[in-house]
């Protein structure tokens, strides 16, 4: 999947999205991932969802 394939290969955070919850929220969420990396050697990746309102209101408060 996109999600964990760009983080692995270019060993740098990426986001994913606006798409829709699939867990009945019905909200637009970014999903954003980071590599895990033990070592210099590549583990995993950890990544948080964020709804989409929520994340604009926080570039808003920063303008």
């Amino acid at each position: 999947m996109p999600w964990f394939a760009r983080p692995r290969s270019t060993g740098r955070p990426s986001v994913v999205g606006p798409s829709v919850d699939l867990y009945g929220t019905d909200l637009y969420i970014l999903v954003f991932f980071v590599p895990i990396q033990v070592d210099g050697r590549f583990i995993g990746v950890a990544g948080a969802d964020i709804a989409l309102h929520e994340f604009e209101a926080v570039l808003l408060r920063r303008a």
